[in-house]
């Protein structure tokens, strides 16, 4: 980061076909699960840059396929299903303090999709459907949920990424089933609860990853 270079980390501990959900916490990065694994999969591991090495977490209760991970205070949740028909949100979470899972009872709630991309803020944890226009929010603390009003365009299996109070949705398909690319990004402000067109990608791409990163002082 301060070099602008990248630098290859040590291979995870596990190997994994697909994509792993990550997260980072008190300095930690974490992998946990696998997205395309046919097997149960409830591992996990930790990277601690200060001693440059991963190590294997406790595993998950509970298997959840295709899963989406997200930290909001100071626990990592995981969002998925456990393999049969129903489309009913099952949700997991981990304490890095006590190296301890939970299975959270939270409420019942279909989602209408198997696959999400998660995201956090002000206590409140923001799902994406992959397949679908709709997105839910989950509140830990009430156990409750909501859903967001629905934006002017479609990102099928597009990205969301928080970034100063605000929920940002880019890329993916616009439609079902279709080869257009939605190049257009839309911000949801959740004090006002509307969503904007703020600009357009350059190169729209589907299934993208986006992060929000803190720079050092001075750059």
């Amino acid at each position: 980061m301060h070099g602008n270079v990248w630098k290859r980390l040590p291979d995870p501990t596990v190997h994994r076909d697909g994509c792993a959900g990550v997260c980072s916490t008190d300095g930690c990065l974490y992998l946990i699960g696998d997205s395309l694994t046919v097997d149960d999969v409830k591992h996990g591991e930790r990277y601690d840059p200060n001693t440059n090495r991963w190590e294997l977490i406790p595993p998950a209760a509970k298997t959840l396929r295709k899963s989406s991970v997200v930290v909001c205070m100071g626990k990592i949740y995981v969002f998925g299903y456990h393999g049969d028909d129903s489309d009913v949100i099952e949700v997991q979470a981990f304490d890095p303090k006590s190296d301890q899972w939970e299975v959270v009872n939270a409420a019942e709630h279909v989602g209408r999709n198997r696959q999400f991309q998660a995201a956090a803020m002000d206590n409140l944890i923001y799902l994406n459907s992959m397949a679908t226009k709709q997105k839910d929010v989950y509140d830990p603390e009430w156990d409750m949920w909501h859903t967001l009003p629905r934006g002017d365009g479609e990102h099928i299996q597009g990205t969301i990424v928080m970034f100063d109070g605000c929920l940002y949705e880019m890329g993916g398909r616009d439609g079902i089933g279709v080869k257009y690319v939605n190049p257009t990004i839309e911000r949801f402000d959740p004090n006002r609860t509307i969503w904007t067109q703020i600009g357009l990608m350059k190169n729209p791409r589907i299934h993208p990853l986006c992060v929000t990163l803190k720079m050092p002082s001075g750059k």
